[in-house]
């Protein structure tokens, strides 16, 4: 365990019996070497903290907490240290790894809920510091993003502002994200409308509600949502199964469920809606690299 706090260090290390605490990291990974590091320090530190993990002779895996850097030529220069590394890096982008959410991606990609006609939602603290676990999101489930436009939005968190955005699909499909003023309340949402049916995300994606198309009861002859059901799974232990997932990327040489490549990406299409903002117009977004 290690913090810049030593009282933080040593309190933690006796709630979670952790035989050994430090102050500094660069000792830590010396005098420890530890197999797998997990780093969850704040933001603008993250590259740095990467490095050093990388650097260690021991490290062979990494949770890295988002964003993987505040500016993309950070989040860039991160990814080229890890291709050189045999290390494998994950990013915790949490909904990756929840249940509820994977199964919605299987049910998007079996047909189930048609066609993808729109993705919409609403995030608040930042569009580097929540918004991207809005992208990530929206990849996992939409696929890439090819093209942003964006307006100023609410205020963020360290001047990290949360923007509005539209966004282009390689499929076409096109999507609009809203930035709110948490100062009031957090909010993460996510809708997505297909042509046979339409699942929302609700409570930071902990209740997700499914309304499938059918007859109207009223009008004869129109088709309209059914009344949705509304189920709580929850979040299932999501940064236990982060853990586990990077365990077996380590022991099969495949890329973590949310890679490094992942984390950039975010940030590259973060990035690409913060110029768009700034320049009043629509721009392309690389694909990952």
């Amino acid at each position: 365990m290690c913090d810049v706090d030593g009282d933080v260090a040593r309190a933690s290390s006796a709630r979670w019996k952790v035989p050994r605490w430090y102050t500094d990291p660069r000792e830590m990974l010396r005098e420890s070497a530890p197999d797998l590091v997990s780093i969850c320090t704040p933001d603008a530190s993250h590259p740095a903290m990467l490095e050093l993990a990388l650097a260690a002779r021991s490290t062979r895996g990494v949770v890295l907490e988002k964003p993987v850097a505040l500016c993309l030529a950070d989040a860039r220069r991160a990814e080229r240290l890890s291709a050189e590394s045999t290390a494998v890096v994950a990013v915790n982008y949490t909904r990756r790894y929840v249940s509820s959410h994977v199964a919605l991606r299987e049910k998007l990609a079996s047909g189930s809920l048609g066609g993808l006609q729109s993705v919409t939602g609403y995030y608040t603290k930042g569009m580097l510091h929540n918004g991207t676990h809005w992208i990530d999101l929206a990849r996992f489930l939409c696929g890439e993003v090819v093209e942003v436009t964006a307006f100023a939005g609410a205020a963020g968190p360290g001047g990290d502002p949360s923007y509005d955005a539209r966004l282009r699909f390689e499929t076409g499909l096109r999507g609009n994200l809203i930035g709110c003023d948490s100062k009031e309340f957090s909010l993460f949402e996510m809708d997505l409308v297909g042509t046979r049916g339409r699942v929302r995300l609700l409570d930071s994606g902990l209740t997700v509600e499914t309304a499938i198309a059918g007859p109207s009861a009223v009008f004869e002859g129109y088709t309209v949502l059914q009344a949705p059901e509304r189920t709580e799974p929850g979040f299932d232990d999501p940064t236990l199964h982060v853990i586990e997932d990077l365990i077996e990327a380590i022991q099969t040489g495949r890329p973590a469920r949310c890679s490094l490549v992942d984390g950039v990406q975010a940030v590259a299409i973060a990035d690409a809606i913060g110029e768009a903002a700034r320049l009043g117009c629509s721009l392309r977004v690389d694909p990952p690299s």
